[in-house]
């Protein structure tokens, strides 16, 4: 961990009112939404992708839709069928 994010920690640990923490919880679900979206603007439909799987595997896709939420990515499956997976912004990677 950096400084930064230590001094973060340890400055909600020594919250000790509810009012105060619940406005720590907002302030941080604020900035994940604006990570999620400003991530979301750098991806057109079309664009070549990468993205981890839950089980650990880099899967390669291609972007077919952008959704409110998610980004909908198809990925050619084992049998030949494409499969279509709905992916967080922040965990898509542009493939060269």
């Amino acid at each position: 961990m950096n400084k930064r994010i230590e001094k973060a920690v340890e400055a909600i640990m020594n919250i000790q009112d509810n009012y105060e923490l619940t406005e720590v919880i907002q302030a941080i679900k604020l900035k994940q939404t604006y990570l999620q979206q400003s991530a979301k603007r750098n991806f057109v439909a079309g664009d070549k992708v990468e993205f981890d799987s839950r089980s650990g595997a880099t899967m390669q896709g291609t972007i077919d839709r952008i959704k409110q939420k998610y980004i909908l990515v198809v990925v050619k499956g084992n049998s030949g069928y494409p499969m279509r997976y709905n992916v967080p912004a922040t965990m898509l990677r542009k493939v060269a």
